[in-house]
């Protein structure tokens, strides 16, 4: 029974159904979470350690790892097809929605405009090493090095 109150009472918050919500559709971080929901880290940790106390997440110690359970993925997805929770029958949940998809396109831009600079750096790296090297060899050797 305890199980069953502990289950009930996960989902007896919105915030905590729109956190299933976003996690059921894509594996997330507490700072995605974050920065979607616009709420506070701190707010949303206990979240979702009540989530995944109740046996319906999975998270990392840092929380940067969020995932639905896979036992729990079948029920989630009975609950919310019965229940009608989605984006297209819920404001919030559909604004959820589209900030996850901005904030990954986002994180998408970032990660290859860093990827970008790195290859850019790299390439000034070996470049300057071409230069050194050339610069090098372009020196007259000494009298005492030079073949006779």
């Amino acid at each position: 029974m305890k199980a069953l109150l502990s289950f009930a009472s996960a989902l007896a918050d919105p915030l905590r159904l729109r956190i299933l919500a976003l996690v059921q559709a894509h594996r997330c971080s507490l700072a995605d979470l974050a920065a979607v929901l616009k709420e506070s880290a701190e707010s949303l940790a206990s979240q979702v350690k009540h989530l995944v106390e109740a046996g319906l997440l999975k998270a990392d110690a840092k929380h940067s790892d969020i995932r639905v359970k896979k036992k729990a993925a079948k029920v989630i997805n009975e609950l919310f097809e019965r229940f009608r929770v989605s984006a297209k029958s819920d404001a919030s949940l559909r604004a959820d929605a589209r900030h996850a998809k901005q904030h990954r396109e986002a994180a998408r831009a970032a990660a290859k405009a860093a990827r970008k600079a790195d290859r850019a750096s790299k390439g000034k790296v070996k470049e300057k090493a071409k230069d050194k090297v050339a610069k090098t060899s372009d020196k007259p050797k000494p009298a005492s090095v030079r073949k006779k």
